[in-house]
């Protein structure tokens, strides 16, 4: 999503297509504020798509009886005579592992540290090395790498960040319910994930190259 609001809601990995809303490009934003309320419109613009996704995936596993040994070893299943995805369970939540959160938090703070505040990199300047992978901006990719806090080394400003961001998203999911009867809920357990999901992600303001993993944020 942050890829995304980056771009005016288009995808860079698929010649620009409009998949988002037309929020504008980093250099259309006066303040870091006004660039973070963008990044919230994309993502609950998403979340909505998202959970009837989510929904869908759990009622075809349902259907499908795609639980069978989890099923009968979760609480109140058999009582019920109901699968897991069935809303079986005593807790029917719908659980969301959240990928990209620690990119997200660590580039957010970069952008408001360096560009809106310290004023090191222009925001055209990070237009264009972000559009370029960083090839020719390896001095602009070494400060957002390494002259902004990141999440998980126990600095209170990328923590916060951090909690802003899996707000701005566990916030907004919570408003929405899964076909197991309760609420949406946040998780941040990505383990390999990273991998892949990196794969599919252009370059960040962090000072990740596009394609790189993402980082485990459990």
């Amino acid at each position: 999503v942050l890829e995304l609001t980056l771009n005016d809601g288009k995808s860079r990995f698929h010649g620009d297509l409009q998949i988002g809303l037309k929020t504008g490009h980093i250099t259309d934003y006066e303040t870091f504020e006004d660039f973070y309320a963008a990044y919230d419109r994309q993502v609950k613009f998403f979340t909505k798509h998202f959970v009837d996704l989510a929904n869908m995936g759990q009622e075809m596993r349902a259907a499908n009886y795609a639980k069978l040994v989890k099923t009968p070893f979760t609480e109140a299943c058999i009582e019920k005579g109901l699968n897991l995805d069935e809303g079986g369970a005593v807790y029917n939540y719908g659980c969301i592992e959240t990928a990209g959160a620690g990119v997200v938090a660590d580039s957010m703070t970069a952008i408001k540290k360096l560009v809106f505040e310290e004023k090191l990199i222009s925001k055209e300047t990070l237009e264009a090395a972000i559009a370029a992978d960083f090839v020719g901006y390896e001095k602009e990719r070494q400060l957002l790498l390494n002259k902004a806090p990141k999440y998980g080394n126990d600095d209170p400003e990328a923590d916060a960040m951090m909690h802003r961001v899996l707000e701005s998203f566990w916030g907004d999911i919570k408003n929405y319910k899964s076909v197991r009867g309760q609420e949406f809920t946040g998780a941040c357990s990505l383990l390999s994930g990273g991998i892949f999901y990196g794969d599919a992600t252009w370059a960040t303001p962090d000072g990740r190259h596009k394609g790189e993993p993402l980082g485990n944020t459990i």
